[in-house]
């Protein structure tokens, strides 16, 4: 089953596992004492299209569709607000003072494509 909330529209940051190291490694190595960076790579990913990708992969499409926040809650309780929302970070500031970009692909490719499959 891969179902998304509502319209399935609102998006979360994602990023790579090899980019967040590759952050990691410049803040170290550049960064300022008690600075802080975000770890987000500028794709805007919809739960929509990531439910799609999780259900190819799993050969499974007849199983994407939507659940109403009420359907989600009595499923996930009070979890299910925050999978409702969009929850996006922006990483540039990272991009800026560490002069570092997320170069890995996307989380959509990597579930088709790459590690996940």
């Amino acid at each position: 089953m891969a179902k998304y909330i509502g319209d399935g529209s609102n998006a979360w940051s994602t990023i790579h596992v090899d980019d967040l190291a590759s952050l990691y490694d410049r803040a170290l190595t550049y960064g300022l004492p008690g600075s802080l960076y975000n770890a987000a790579s500028r794709e805007q990913v919809t739960m929509r299209e990531l439910m799609g990708a999780i259900a190819r992969n799993a050969k499974l499409e007849s199983a994407v569709g939507s659940l109403s926040l009420d359907e989600a809650m009595e499923i996930l309780g009070p979890n299910a607000w925050p999978l409702s929302i969009s929850q996006r970070i922006s990483g540039l500031k990272a991009e800026k003072e560490l002069q570092w970009e997320a170069g890995s692909p996307s989380i959509l490719e990597d579930i088709v494509q790459g590690s996940y499959s």
